[in-house]
C-alpha cells in the first residue's frame, strides 16, 4: 500500500468506520484539517512587502503553469532575468554561482530569459522568487515539509535586540530563500544558511547576490541535511565553525526519529532538534533565537525541550506574536537564549506588555510550562482556585452525532441533497444507521415538533442537522 494513498493515512477505527458505511476513499484528506495530502496552492499574501504586486506574482505563476515549466527550471531562469536587469548576470563571481545550475536550463535558457523580460517581475519585493516560489508549492507540499515561510515584519522582529552584525558570525540552518539572512546587518562573508532543498538554496544564493550587488564574494549557503551534521554521508566545514548568531523559523509539525548511539531511539518534532543542534554550535555568549509555534510553551510532549531551555541555556526572552501565517491555524511565539549559565529571570512581550518571570517558576510548573500569562489572567485564576474544584462526575453526558461523512450526509433541507449545511428546518425522525456514532435512544429528549433530541441541560440552542434520508434535531 502507498504512503500516499488515503487509506495509509488513516487509523484502523476509521477505516472500519468507512467500510461500514461503504465511503469511498477517493478524494478524501485532500481539504481543511488533512493538509498533507492536499494538492491546493496558496497565495502567501502575508511576505509581500507591497499587495499591489500580487497580479504581477500571479502573472509569472500562470505563465510557469501554462509553459509546462518545472520549478526548479522556472526560478532559475527568473532569477537570472532579474540579476541580468540589475546588471550583475555576467559578472565573475555570479558566474561562478550560477555555473552551478546549468544543467538545469539546458537549450531552453535564452528563450526563458527572453520570455521574462516581457513579463512584469517587481523589483520593490525584497524576496519576489521566494514568493513565487511558493506560489507553485501545494498546501501539502508546504505542511508534510512544515515549511512556511517568514514574514518581514515577523523577520525583522526575529533580528531585532540582537548583537550588531559588524564581526559577527550569523546562522540560519532552515534558510529558504534567505528571507533571515537578507535582513542581517552583518557583510555577506559572515552570512551562512543551511538547507536540505536544492531549489530554495538556490534562491538563497541568487538574493544574497541581489542584495549585496558591489561585493563580489560567493554565497555561503550549502544544501545539506542540518539534522544530519557531519557524518559518513555528509561532509562539510560548516558543521565544524561556532557562531554568535544563530536565528531561524524551523519547520514545524514534523517530525524525526534519532538514535542515540544504537541505544535508544526517539521521536521528536524537527524544531526541537534544530534547536538543540544549533546551541552546540553558538559561541560562548552567542545567542540563538528561534520561531516556535505557542504550543511550544504548554504541550507535555515538548516537555524535554522546555527543560533544555531552563537547565542548559540562559533564557532571555519570549515573544508572543498576533499574526498567524496564512492558512495556519496556530500562534506562534520566539524564544531567545545564549549560550551562558542560566539566569534567575526572562522576559516575556505579550499583548503591549513585557513582563518578568522567574525561571525558577517554569521549573517549578507541571511538565516544566510556561506561565507567560498577564497579572490580570493570573488574578482571574487566583479567583477561581479560591472558589474550589467543582467537577462533572454525576452529569449524564451524549456523545451527540458523529456523520461520518458531513459533506455527503447533510443538506439545507428535510431530505435534501444540497449538502454541507447544519442548520435551517424542522426535525422529521432518527436514522442511528447512516451514522458513524450517535448517543443511545434512552439519552434523547424530545425535541419540539418530533421525537429525539439532546440530553436535558446540556444546550440551550438546538443545531438541527439533516440527513439524506432522514433530518437530525441535535
Amino acid at each position: 500500500m502507498s504512503r500516499d494513498e488515503p487509506s495509509a493515512l488513516i487509523s484502523p477505527a476509521t477505516r472500519r468506520n468507512w467500510a461500514r458505511l461503504a465511503t469511498q476513499p477517493a478524494g478524501k484528506l485532500t481539504t481543511r484539517a488533512n493538509k498533507r495530502q492536499s494538492r491546493r496552492r496558496i497565495f502567501p499574501v502575508g511576505y509581500l512587502v507591497h499587495r499591489k504586486n500580487i497580479p504581477a506574482i500571479q502573472a509569472l505563476v500562470r505563465f510557469i503553469e501554462e509553459q509546462g515549466l518545472e520549478t526548479g527550471q522556472a526560478l532559475l531562469a527568473l532569477g537570472r532575468h532579474v540579476l541580468d536587469r540589475k546588471g550583475l548576470l555576467h559578472k565573475r563571481h555570479v558566474a561562478c554561482v550560477l555555473d552551478e545550475y546549468d544543467g538545469l536550463l539546458g537549450s531552453a535558457g535564452h528563450e526563458l530569459h527572453r520570455a521574462f523580460c516581457h513579463l512584469n517581475v517587481p523589483g520593490d519585493e525584497y524576496d519576489v522568487l521566494g514568493a513565487v516560489y511558493q506560489c507553485l508549492l501545494s498546501e501539502g507540499e508546504k505542511n508534510s515539509r512544515g515549511s512556511y515561510y517568514t514574514p518581514l515584519p515577523v523577520v525583522r522582529s526575529l533580528l531585532s535586540s540582537l548583537p550588531p552584525g559588524d564581526g559577527q558570525d550569523v546562522l540560519d540552518p532552515c534558510c529558504g530563500s534567505g528571507a533571515i539572512l537578507l535582513s542581517c546587518a552583518a557583510p555577506p562573508q559572515r552570512l551562512h544558511g543551511v538547507d536540505s532543498d536544492a531549489t530554495a538554496v538556490m534562491l538563497a544564493k541568487i538574493n544574497l547576490l541581489l542584495k549585496f550587488s558591489s561585493a563580489e564574494f560567493v554565497p555561503r549557503i550549502y544544501c545539506l541535511d542540518y539534522l544530519e551534521g557531519k557524518s559518513p554521508a555528509q561532509h562539510h566545514e560548516i558543521f565544524d565553525k561556532a557562531f554568535d548568531v544563530i536565528v531561524s523559523n524551523p519547520p514545524w509539525g514534523a517530525r524525526r526519529t534519532r538514535g542515540d548511539r544504537g541505544r535508544r531511539t526517539t521521536e521528536e518534532e524537527t524544531f526541537a532538534l534544530f534547536f538543540r543542534q544549533g546551541f552546540g554550535q553558538l559561541r560562548p555568549n552567542g545567542t540563538l533565537r528561534f520561531l516556535f509555534p505557542e504550543a511550544v510553551l504548554q504541550i507535555a510532549a515538548h516537555r524535554a525541550l522546555r527543560q533544555f531551555m531552563v537547565e542548559k541555556t540562559r533564557l532571555v526572552q519570549v515573544t508572543h506574536y498576533d499574526q498567524r501565517f496564512a492558512h495556519v491555524a496556530t500562534g506562534f511565539v520566539d524564544i531567545r537564549c545564549q549560550k551562558a549559565a542560566p539566569g534567575e529571570t526572562f522576559v516575556v512581550h505579550r499583548d503591549g506588555q513585557i513582563l518578568v518571570r522567574s525561571v525558577e517558576s517554569v521549573r517549578a510548573m507541571d511538565a516544566c510550562r510556561f506561565n507567560c500569562l498577564s497579572e490580570l489572567d493570573q488574578a482571574i485564576l487566583a479567583l477561581v482556585r479560591e472558589r474550589g474544584v467543582h467537577t462533572l462526575k454525576d452529569s449524564l453526558w451524549a456523545l451527540g452525532v458523529v456523520t461520518g461523512d458531513n459533506k455527503g450526509k447533510l443538506s439545507r433541507v428535510p431530505g435534501g441533497r444540497d449538502g454541507g449545511d447544519l442548520q435551517g428546518a424542522r426535525h422529521r425522525g432518527i436514522c442511528p444507521e447512516a451514522c458513524q456514532q450517535i448517543h443511545p435512544v434512552q439519552e434523547r429528549r424530545p425535541a419540539a415538533g418530533g421525537t429525539g433530541g439532546i440530553v436535558p441541560g446540556a444546550r440551550k440552542t438546538r443545531l438541527q442537522v439533516h440527513l439524506r434520508e432522514a433530518c437530525l434535531c441535535l
